[in-house]
């Protein structure tokens, strides 16, 4: 409340602290003199709205009789309290944080309530009122930060939002702001460090601290401590459900190979939240986890014909993207590029646009070995959209540094992330910085160098996300093979194909795993190992039985190599 502390506490600053503590009413006394008596009275307020809800009064003939009406005063008022307090209808708990209004704070726990049952647009619109009324709420603008990466909002917003929260740190109290300083530095300089550093300090403070169990939980998933992440989301999950926490905790389940716990616990997250957005994509991405892409594609169409927000829209097609290049169905996944570029322009984001351009010209480079498309692709896009009119947190720069690499354009690769250090140089050092010079290296034929990026790398989500097991492996091995070392790309390549595919990864299987299944076969065979060679023939061609028209002659080729193979046994 940012009151002092040796103020009187009046009525009127109780009510606020009933409300903030989630208390129903407060209990107002009054001593007034009567000739050489005292009057004594007291009424039991509603915290909500004011109201007397009791009022009673007891007399003292003089001071002698003062305790002996106070206790009278006292008893008569605990009898009527229960039965008065019954008549009020509970209202939800305000949430523990620091504003000067009392109506932000409702708005603000208004708007966490939304967020926890995965309705993000309407949870960014009560945190945007919240500041309104007090423009200094650094916890509104965090959430409106956190907010808008789960509604995909352009980064230069989320970036303004968690920055503005940064910088009124230093007024809060000490957890709000470890919390603060957290999330920027996961999110805004990507210091997974010092943000795992904070969380760590935010529960020796507070062991059932929610938000910081959850925010750990995804930072020490993407050093691959999928164990940690799971007791850690299990125990927020127990404390305070959310739609995000069960879908991160099946994802880790998953991570783990518990594919029957991971079922426990969507059966359990459509029990608590059954209309939710986040309980209705977890089940469709389930299969995925599986290995199951055709499911997980009918699920997605089910989930684009449910929920029809622009956000939740971008959100479906862009995975439909990623499920039909996965698959092999090129046409279908450019048919759902376009519209999910269409709702990126309907919603403002151009930077969105070029980054989903980006993606599926990696595609053309990578399943169509057609890099001059990719190319052209690019050139198209970037017409549209030139970089120097997005702001400077919205230009997707590591995407489109990987796409110019892949297809054959290791200068322009270069170009892009000088500016991208340039620009956003925290992201660089911390984050991305290896992983794309590994991509230039490669494009440039430094396959030394390559390999040296990628190997410390592998396991980094590329895309910026939030874990990923084979993240870089598929490159590991094309750097390999460029040396000469096909036994060392082998042992990559077999990275991605034993990736478990939960949601995170299969972003970035969606073109390795099909470029590796035929690989590892190939690989194999050159060795003698006909078992293993058929193997991932075989996994190939389940991959990409429903693969597009123009891509069956690959199928057909891989399925005579089996065919060859089996006789030969």
């Amino acid at each position: 409340m940012q009151r002092d502390p040796a103020a009187p506490l009046t009525p009127g600053v109780a009510r606020q602290v009933a409300a903030r503590e989630g208390a129903k009413a407060v209990v107002v006394g009054e001593v007034s003199m009567a000739g050489q008596g005292f009057v004594l009275s007291a009424r039991l307020v509603g915290a909500a709205d004011g109201s007397d809800l009791v009022a009673l009064r007891e007399t003292a003939a003089d001071d002698r009789g003062l305790v002996a009406a106070i206790d009278r005063l006292s008893r008569r008022l605990r009898e009527r309290i229960g039965e008065s307090l019954r008549t009020i209808r509970a209202g939800p708990p305000l949430e523990r944080v620091t504003t000067v209004s009392l109506p932000a704070l409702r708005l603000y726990s208004e708007g966490v309530r939304a967020f926890d049952g995965s309705d993000y647009a309407h949870a960014a619109s009560l945190f945007e009122q919240a500041i309104a009324l007090d423009s200094n709420f650094a916890m509104a603008w965090r959430k409106l930060g956190v907010s808008g990466l789960h509604l995909g909002s352009g980064r230069d917003q989320v970036v303004a939002a968690l920055r503005h929260a940064y910088t009124l740190r230093d007024r809060l109290p000490e957890v709000e702001r470890l919390h603060t300083a957290a999330f920027y530095s996961w999110n805004v300089t990507e210091d997974f460090g010092s943000a795992e550093a904070a969380y760590r300090q935010a529960l020796a403070l507070d062991p059932d601290d929610n938000t910081a169990l959850t925010n750990l939980a995804l930072i020490v998933a993407a050093r691959g401590q999928f164990a940690e992440a799971e007791s850690l989301e299990a125990r927020a999950t127990h404390l305070e459900p959310a739609g995000i926490g069960f879908r991160d905790l099946i994802d880790f389940e998953l991570a783990q190979g518990k594919v029957n716990p991971a079922r426990q616990t969507l059966a359990q997250f459509a029990k608590t939240f059954p209309e939710s957005y986040d309980y209705h994509t977890a089940r469709a991405w389930f299969p995925a986890g599986v290995g199951a892409y055709d499911s997980a594609q009918r699920g997605w169409v089910k989930v684009g014909l449910r929920f029809r927000e622009p956000a939740q829209q971008a959100d479906v097609h862009a995975n439909l993207v990623v499920l039909s290049q996965i698959q092999g169905q090129l046409a279908e996944a450019e048919r759902q590029f376009h519209q999910f570029a269409a709702v990126e322009e309907q919603r403002g984001d151009p930077g969105g646009s070029v980054f989903a351009s980006s993606l599926l010209a990696f595609g053309y480079a990578v399943l169509r070995h057609d890099s001059a498309g990719a190319l052209r692709l690019m050139q198209a896009a970037l017409a549209k959209h030139p970089l120097d009119q997005i702001p400077v947190f919205a230009r997707p720069y590591a995407s489109l540094v990987t796409t110019y690499a892949i297809a054959g354009r290791p200068d322009v690769a270069r170009r892009l992330l000088a500016e991208y250090e340039a620009s956003r140089p925290d992201e660089v050092r911390n984050l991305w910085g290896r992983y794309l010079r590994g991509y230039v290296a490669l494009g440039e034929r430094r396959s030394q160098d390559a390999i040296g990026a990628f190997r410390q790398g592998v396991g980094r989500d590329p895309w910026g996300g939030r874990w990923c097991h084979a993240c870089g492996a598929w490159e590991l091995g094309l750097a390999y093979e460029q040396a000469g070392q096909p036994d060392s790309a082998l042992t990559a390549y077999e990275q991605v194909a034993t990736d478990p595919g939960t949601t995170e990864d299969v972003n970035y299987l969606r073109c390795t795993l099909p470029a590796s299944l035929p690989r590892l076969g190939e690989l194999y065979e050159r060795r003698g190992d006909r078992a293993k060679a058929r193997e991932y023939y075989g996994r190939f061609v389940d991959l990409w039985k429903d693969a597009d028209p123009g891509l069956q002659p690959i199928v057909r080729d891989v399925r005579a190599r089996m065919a060859r193979l089996a006789r030969e046994h």
